[in-house]
């Protein structure tokens, strides 16, 4: 299994829009990329941190061709942000996380 840790500063006034966009892009991206889905986390205003787990790195670094309907949502949720970046990507090695 293969994880990323992002991190997004969104704009003033955006928070609501942008964890609408990111909801329905996850769900999207877990629909057409087979990733294993995500978790958003606010850690200051402004701040969001989200950690997404896929199969294998290879899943995550050599997605297919996006949907239009899929660009169309990730266009939406980067125009919330004043910055979005990788910080982590990593192999699992152990995990307890509690499935529902």
């Amino acid at each position: 299994m293969f994880a990323v840790i992002y991190t997004f500063k969104v704009k003033p006034m955006f928070d609501s829009e942008f964890q609408e966009f990111w909801h329905e892009g996850t769900l999207r991206i877990r629909q057409e990329r087979n990733s294993l889905g995500s978790r958003l986390h606010k850690i200051s205003d402004g701040q969001f941190v989200a950690y997404a787990q896929w199969r294998s790195r290879d899943d995550w670094e050599n997605p297919p061709p996006s949907s239009p309907d899929l660009k169309g949502v990730l266009t939406k949720m980067h125009n919330c942000l004043s910055e979005c970046k990788v910080s982590f990507a990593f192999e699992v090695v152990d995990d307890l996380l509690l499935q529902k």
